[in-house]
C-alpha cells in the first residue's frame, strides 16, 4: 500500500509540472498573440513619413495620390475625370490629402459603404475624393470636415481592409499616370491642373 501511495505521489507531481508548464507555455502564447495583433494594427495605420520640405516646393496645380494601390482605371467625361485607385487588402490604410485645399463638403453613404470629401483648392480647383470601402460596415474614418484646410500630404483618415478611392478632377487636367501603373501615397504625381492664364 505504502509503495502503491508513493507512485501515485511521483505521478501527481509530474503532473503538476505539466500543468504547471503548459499554463507557463499558454501565457506567453497569448503575450505573442496580443503582441502580433497591436504590431499588425499600428503597421496598417501607420502614417507615411512625408519630406514637408521637398513638397512646398510643388505648386498649387499638382495631384498627387492620396494613397498606395493601383490605378485600376481613367475615365473621362465632359466636366470631370476620375482616377480609381484600388487598395491593397494589407497594405497602409491611411488615406491623404492629394492636393493644397479646403474642404467644401462632406457626404457619407452607408449603403454603399462610401464617403466623399470635395475640395477646393487654393487655385480655386474642385477634387472630389470618394472613398468606397472593401468589407460592407468598415466605410472608414475621415478626419476632415466641411470648413477645415488641410496641406498636401496631410492625414484625411483611415479606411480598413482597403477598397477604392476615386479622384475626381477637372476634365482640363493633364493625366500623369496610367492603367495599372503602382502608386504611392504623397510620392506619385497623378494629374496637373490646367493653368487658368494659359
Amino acid at each position: 500500500m505504502n509503495k502503491y501511495f508513493l507512485i501515485q505521489n511521483e505521478n501527481i507531481y509530474k503532473i503538476f509540472i505539466v500543468m504547471f508548464f503548459l499554463w507557463f507555455l499558454s501565457y506567453f502564447l497569448l503575450l505573442f498573440i496580443f503582441t502580433f495583433i497591436v504590431a499588425i494594427y499600428f503597421w496598417l495605420f501607420r502614417k507615411k513619413r512625408n519630406d514637408l520640405d521637398e513638397k512646398k516646393m510643388l505648386d498649387a496645380n499638382t495631384v498627387v495620390s492620396p494613397t498606395n494601390g493601383t490605378l485600376e482605371s481613367i475615365e473621362t467625361s465632359s466636366d470631370v475625370k476620375r482616377l480609381t485607385i484600388k487598395m491593397g487588402l494589407f497594405r497602409n490604410y491611411c488615406l491623404y490629402m492629394p492636393v493644397n485645399g479646403e474642404v467644401s463638403n462632406f457626404q457619407t453613404d452607408d449603403k454603399l459603404n462610401q464617403r466623399s470629401l470635395a475640395i477646393k483648392t487654393i487655385g480655386k480647383k474642385s477634387v472630389v475624393m470618394n472613398f468606397f470601402a472593401r468589407i460592407p460596415k468598415t466605410s472608414g474614418k475621415v478626419l476632415l470636415r466641411t470648413g477645415d484646410r488641410g496641406s498636401l500630404g496631410a492625414t484625411v483618415g483611415y479606411l480598413p481592409f482597403g477598397g477604392k478611392v476615386v479622384i475626381e478632377i477637372p476634365s482640363d487636367s493633364e493625366i500623369l499616370v496610367k492603367k495599372s501603373d503602382k502608386v504611392k501615397a504623397y510620392s506619385t504625381f497623378l494629374a496637373t491642373f490646367k493653368d487658368d492664364d494659359e
